[in-house]
């Protein structure tokens, strides 16, 4: 009968234990997660410049789950801001007068065509109350400096480069692969430009999907030369010649054709930003 009360003793304890253990790491998680629910109070500085970097995915919309992105790990978030709150910083940016002008930290931009372009228009808006953009970046992917030719001086790397050379398209053929796996696909189609089924049926493009791929590639790069053209003041025939011709091989080949302002170092900018524009 000891043995019985003894062991049951013993359960008992090992199970409060457990519900000590477990009771405090729920009330860390709670802790940490109304810290990040908290809505920080932001006090601007006056003469302030906004410094963005987009060196993470955007999404369209941060979520509102707060367990979503955390790191359960380290017990902190991994959220990256949406784009609703980019445009909404950059609006508010605008109106506030504590705020100069805005630094664009931009190399890479991992976010599609459409995204770039809803922050390029709100940085358009953005420059409408006079205050300035200036734009930084080791290297410029292409989409990168579609959105940087919205500033009104383009700062590259001594070291860097710009890249500038067209937009293309490329598609993936599986019927090689069915045939040697014998698989017989059914496919039920009905027009030319039906081209979602063609890497099932054929090992090449039709000329009809040729066609369509062709258009709204041109109407991507024509889109994107009339930004880059008013933002630079450089003729669309010069940029076509020099993406064609791939004339930028260097920093000095990008100011050479006026696609940069002045090669500098990030720590100069950083030192000389009020004098950026100068």
């Amino acid at each position: 009968m000891k043995q019985f009360f003894k062991f049951m003793f013993a359960s008992m304890t090992g199970f409060l234990l457990v519900l000590i253990i477990f009771f405090f790491i729920t009330m860390g998680m709670i802790m940490s997660l109304a810290t990040l629910t908290k809505k920080e109070v932001v006090i601007v500085p006056k003469n302030t410049v906004l410094h963005l970097i987009f060196n993470q995915e955007i999404p369209d919309r941060s979520s509102n789950n707060p367990f979503e992105n955390f790191n359960f790990s380290t017990m902190k978030s991994n959220e990256s801001p949406g784009l609703n709150d980019i445009l909404e910083g950059i609006r508010k940016a605008k109106t506030d007068e504590n705020i100069k002008g805005i630094y664009l930290d931009l190399s890479t931009v991992p976010a599609g065509i459409a995204t770039i372009d809803e922050i390029r228009n709100a940085l358009l808006d953005f420059k409408s109350s006079g205050k300035f953009i200036i734009s930084y970046g080791e290297d410029y992917s292409q989409k990168a400096y579609y959105l940087a030719t919205v500033a009104d001086k383009i700062y590259l790397n001594p070291t860097g480069l710009i890249n500038l050379r067209g937009v293309n398209g490329q598609i993936m053929f599986f019927k090689g692969l069915l045939e040697k796996l014998d698989v017989n696909v059914q496919i039920i189609r009905h027009g030319k430009f039906k081209s979602a089924v063609e890497p099932f049926m054929y090992d090449k493009m039709s000329e009809a999907n040729k066609l369509q791929t062709l258009k709204y590639i041109t109407s991507i790069w024509d889109h994107w030369l009339d930004g880059i053209s008013s933002g630079r003041k450089i003729s669309k025939n010069d940029l076509n010649a020099i993406a064609d011709e791939l004339k930028v091989r260097t920093a000095e080949d990008a100011v050479k054709y006026k696609l940069a302002d002045k090669l500098m170092y990030k720590d100069e900018i950083l030192a000389n930003c009020a004098d950026c524009l100068a």
